[in-house]
């Protein structure tokens, strides 16, 4: 990753938000059980564990705020959203998984492309 893309993302809108939270997580590793229902769409409610690292979220007005950062490269057959749109289950996941894990509601979901220097809500 280039240290440019790192200091436009914190340039940027979302970045200047982020640096003005009082609370900043970053590389936040996870474990929770959650049924398959709700994880994969299975006929059955079975726990399963769901593991992942959320990049980096921030509180803003007593919420999340959600960043997925991504290195994908944006080229004139994918744009910004068509490559966001690939991981909104991931990060409705990841918000879900917050949640519960600190009892905090998440307001906003973002891809953060770094290789466009966009940041995309979903």
């Amino acid at each position: 990753m280039r240290i440019g893309a790192v200091l436009r993302f914190f340039d940027s809108p979302l970045g200047k938000r982020l640096l003005s939270s009082p609370r900043v997580e970053r590389e936040k590793e996870f474990n929770i059980m959650m049924g398959a229902d709700r994880l994969i769409g299975a006929d059955s409610s079975s726990p399963v564990m769901l593991q992942g690292v959320i990049d980096c979220c921030f509180i803003e007005d007593g919420a999340w705020v959600l960043i997925d950062h991504k290195t994908t490269r944006v080229d004139a057959s994918h744009t910004p959203r068509t490559i966001a749109e690939q991981y909104r289950r991931q990060l409705e996941l990841y918000a879900e998984a917050l949640k519960m894990l600190t009892g905090i509601p998440v307001k906003q979901k973002f891809v953060y492309l770094l290789s466009a220097d966009e940041a995309v809500e979903l």
